[in-house]
């Protein structure tokens, strides 16, 4: 007898077939324990993602995540779990986990949590940009102090994207770096350490853009120099609104009455009766220091003035003016073209103030003293002097002409 026609191959045979009908219908053990799997693991992954997108939501929108309690009923609790809590009255799936949680769970909502789902986020897309990267790019470098005064580095990348339609310049964040490096081979020891860490050639730079800083700038010591001592195809393109400033800063150094003038604080034209009305209760405080009276009473004198308020006033229009040429340049639409125009509009308007724009500084000055009862010959202290110049060295046309007033003996020095 085979062994097909044996007692033992037929009740194996039975089994199979009633495995592969229990196995069809799902009826076995392990697929319900399979089952039971696959649902928690679809039950965290809409967690998950649910709360990866409250965390994106913040940060795009640039509110802060945490408040005062990490409980998610209490009222102090914050935006982000105030927006989980709100959330999950329409996601079945978030409302549960809320409701099962308890001391000792696992929750995802913890400020480590969203610091590493930010992380994360922000190395996925650092990484796509990276595998969208064209061969060359330019670079930018800032710093500036953060909340807790240490120094914080941005990194910009930018690109060239061409194709049959067009031809873009994109431009993509990529980093904040904390560096406290000051001098020009520190920071291009931390410039050139990051490009490499993030698989950027540096023979493939094209272009570096920093502000006027003599560390970044410098010709011989410089950021800008030695990247270029490595790779001199990278030109150096200086911050255009860092110039602009550098330039009206330095026009005004130019002149020494513009100089102690402006050296006060501008505050005063923003909030000038709130100011003066502070100096003021200083000055006639019985609780504070005689040196702080006295510098009450000092600061007072300088700006509570015909004299300043004038000043302020051209400074004011001179300022506005830089100001829109220098948001006009920063703006994502302007280029090279537009770029030149704005700054040569720049140019012809304050040739025009030059010319044209006295009478009105004088007379919104005015209006303002009178506003807040400023006598209008004070702040000048020109002294009455007798002609010292020889006879023979007089112009004798002008000597019969009336002598200037104060307001013109500004104008001559200041304006």
């Amino acid at each position: 007898m085979s062994h097909e026609e044996t007692a033992a191959h037929f009740r194996s045979v039975l089994k199979w077939r009633e495995y592969s009908t229990l196995l069809e219908k799902s009826r076995l053990l392990d697929s319900s324990l399979q089952k039971e799997m696959d649902a928690e693991i679809s039950f965290w992954i809409d967690v998950l993602t649910s709360i990866l997108d409250a965390v994106l939501f913040l940060a795009k929108n640039k509110l802060p995540f945490v408040g005062s309690s990490k409980d998610i009923n209490s009222s102090n609790c914050g935006n982000f779990l105030a927006l989980i809590k709100y959330t999950a009255k329409y996601n079945p799936v978030l409302a549960l986990h809320i409701a099962r949680l308890k001391k000792g769970s696992v929750s995802y909502l913890s400020p480590y949590i969203q610091n590493e789902f930010i992380t994360n986020a922000g190395e996925s897309l650092r990484k796509s940009i990276y595998e969208e990267q064209r061969k060359f790019y330019a670079i930018m470098f800032d710093a500036t102090p953060d909340v807790s005064k240490k120094e914080q580095v941005s990194q910009i990348i930018r690109t060239v994207h061409s194709d049959s339609n067009d031809t873009i310049i994109e431009k993509s964040f990529i980093d904040f770096i904390h560096y406290e490096g000051k001098t020009g081979l520190e920071i291009y020891d931390m410039i050139s350490k990051k490009l490499e860490d993030d698989g950027l050639n540096i023979l493939e730079c094209r272009a570096q853009v920093y502000d006027n800083a003599s560390s970044m700038s410098g010709l011989y010591q410089g950021v800008q120099a030695r990247i270029k001592e490595v790779n001199p195809l990278a030109e150096y393109i200086p911050c255009i609104p860092h110039s602009l400033n550098l330039v009206g800063q330095n026009s005004m150094q130019k002149v020494l009455v513009a100089v102690l003038l402006l050296g006060q604080s501008t505050f005063f034209w923003i909030n000038s009766r709130g100011v003066i009305s502070c100096l003021q209760f200083m000055i006639d405080s019985d609780n504070l220091n005689m040196q702080t009276v006295a510098g009450a009473n000092s600061r007072y004198n300088d700006i509570c003035n015909h004299r300043f308020a004038l000043g302020l006033v051209i400074w004011d229009k001179i300022l506005y003016r830089i100001n829109i040429c220098s948001k006009a340049v920063q703006a994502v639409s302007c280029n090279v073209d537009s770029a030149t125009k704005h700054l040569q509009s720049l140019l012809d308007g304050l040739k025009e103030f030059k010319t044209d724009g006295w009478a009105t500084c004088v007379k919104i000055a005015r209006q303002k003293c009178e506003e807040m009862e400023i006598e209008l010959e004070s702040g000048f202290q020109y002294r009455t002097t007798r002609n010292t110049i020889p006879a023979r060295y007089r112009d004798h046309d002008a000597h019969n002409l009336a002598p200037l007033t104060n307001v013109e003996k500004f104008k001559v020095e200041f304006f």
